[in-house]
């Protein structure tokens, strides 16, 4: 009888992530979870199988249920076929993402291969902001993101960088004194740039304000401004008469 979950090195390079669509090569490790596959109209049984997913794909509610099944991440069903280290790195992915960690080299879903950052001041002031849409001035702090299939690269203001492209950048080059271009600046503006650097990485993501709320607190904004203006006629009257004997 198959187990619920396995773990193992892909047999082939067949299998697809079921989160990110990707293939999932040839000795890579994988995430396996039983489905049952329903017979096919020409006949058949019922049988079953595994809906495929890279390892750092796997979900908190997955890993509790390893957990509950088995006590332990290394004794999930195919874990005994890999290395002590690769069972090693398989627990504490799995127990980051347990525990809600930040992204490391752990668990940190993997980049593609052209992927590349900078830090440094504008050469020009040609480029713009990827963000905020304005120009680059010439010796401003940019920070440059490179990848896709042009292989081009991104600009943006330092201070506009997102705490996700950090991380991305942190992982890629394991600490943030190594991001390339740091390199280049005194040693008192460089440490001054990785303390500005590690603040967006403890930031938390700024969240966007609905439109319709925005106009319903103006709305009731104006409402609360019209009844005050109300109540101060009102008053004004009430006073008149007290003064007047009304």
């Amino acid at each position: 009888m198959k187990p619920k979950f396995t773990i193992e090195k892909a047999k082939t390079d067949r299998s697809k992530c079921k989160v990110c669509n990707g293939s999932i090569k040839k000795e890579d490790i994988r995430f396996g979870s039983q489905v049952v596959v329903a017979k096919s109209k020409s006949g058949g049984e019922d049988h079953t199988g595994y809906l495929w997913k890279h390892v750092y794909e796997i979900s908190k509610r997955e890993c509790a249920k390893i957990l509950y099944l088995y006590n332990s991440f290394q004794l999930n069903p195919g874990m005994e076929k890999l290395s002590v280290k690769e069972k090693d790195e398989i627990a504490e992915i799995l127990g980051n993402i347990r525990s809600g960690e930040p992204l490391t080299s752990a668990n940190h879903k993997p980049l593609p291969e052209n992927t590349a950052y900078i830090i440094e001041k504008a050469k020009s002031g040609r480029a713009s902001c990827g963000e905020c849409k304005q120009k680059i001035e010439k010796g401003t702090l940019r920070f440059g993101a490179t990848g896709g299939k042009l292989n081009s690269t991104l600009w943006r203001h330092l201070k506009e960088v997102t705490k996700k492209q950090m991380q991305n950048a942190k992982w890629l080059y394991g600490e943030l004194h190594h991001i390339p271009g740091l390199s280049t600046f005194p040693e008192k503006e460089r440490m001054s740039l990785v303390s500005d650097i590690t603040e967006i990485l403890l930031s938390e993501s700024p969240k966007k304000k609905s439109k319709l709320k925005v106009d319903a607190i103006s709305a009731k904004h104006d409402d609360d401004t019209e009844i005050l203006e109300d109540m101060d006629e009102n008053q004004v009257v009430a006073e008149n008469k007290l003064q007047t004997g009304d």
